[in-house]
């Protein structure tokens, strides 16, 4: 989808005659928009609160997310790159996009399938967060720690299977097949400045999977089961959906 890029504006036409009071009331009444706004592809949220759209910047598509009432203008992303087809996942937690850059197209919709079936299976088995099964009113006597709590506040979803991990089962098998990513990869976090590196997309993965277990987010059997969705996902999508024309 390409548009010219064009700044919105209203641009009041005040028509000159010699009656000054006949010229007033003609630009009070021919007030003409000369320009429109590139903004389009609004998908509405599963609960019907926000939208999620289109705006060109710069000539560049950015996503914008606000409230259905026009409040809470929100702009989710600002790099030098073409964000299309925003759509939501059906918790309304994330949004998938096509992201074009350098006429490559990466279909990040492959974290967003992966969260998808994470969502489906997390209702289905409705497993407690370490959280809940050691420090919670309905633990076991025997396992029971009232004052246990985790490095990280337990998100408000069962445990089983890990959205983070699933994330990181994604990225191990993306990275090198997407973006031909074998080697060392590093990534620099840009609130701390932590730079942190890992030898592979695999090595990436296993941390990361292993940080929810050490953090006490979750149990090492959630964040192994998120870790092959994540994988089988993206096996799935790279096999059979993003094949060549």
């Amino acid at each position: 989808m390409r548009s010219i890029p064009v700044i919105a504006a209203a641009i009041l036409l005040t028509v000159i005659c010699g009656d000054a009071a006949l010229a007033q009331r003609r630009a009070d009444a021919l007030a003409y928009q000369v320009t429109y706004s590139a903004t389009y592809d609004p998908s509405l949220s599963p609960d019907g609160k926000q939208m999620v759209y289109i705006t060109q910047i710069l000539g560049r598509e950015q996503l914008f997310i606000r409230n259905v009432d026009g409040s809470g203008v929100f702009q989710l992303t600002k790099d030098d790159a073409h964000h299309e087809d925003p759509a939501w996942s059906p918790d309304g937690k994330r949004i998938a996009f096509v992201y074009i850059k350098d006429e490559l197209e990466v279909i990040s919709l492959i974290n967003i399938d992966g969260n998808i079936v994470t969502s489906v299976l997390k209702e289905r088995y409705a497993h407690w967060r370490p959280e809940a099964a050691i420090a919670g009113p309905y633990a076991a006597a025997a396992d029971a720690a009232k004052d246990w709590q985790g490095l990280v506040r337990s998100p408000n979803s069962p445990d089983y299977p890990s959205g983070a991990a699933t994330a990181a089962g994604v990225l191990e098998i993306e990275l090198p097949r997407l973006f031909a990513m074998n080697g060392p990869i590093e990534w620099r976090n840009g609130q701390t400045g932590q730079l942190r590196r890992w030898p592979d997309a695999a090595a990436m993965a296993e941390e990361m999977c292993g940080s929810r277990v050490w953090a006490g987010a979750h149990f090492r059997g959630s964040v192994e089961a998120g870790r092959r969705v994540g994988r089988q996902v993206a096996a799935e999508i790279l096999d059979r959906q993003l094949l060549s024309r």
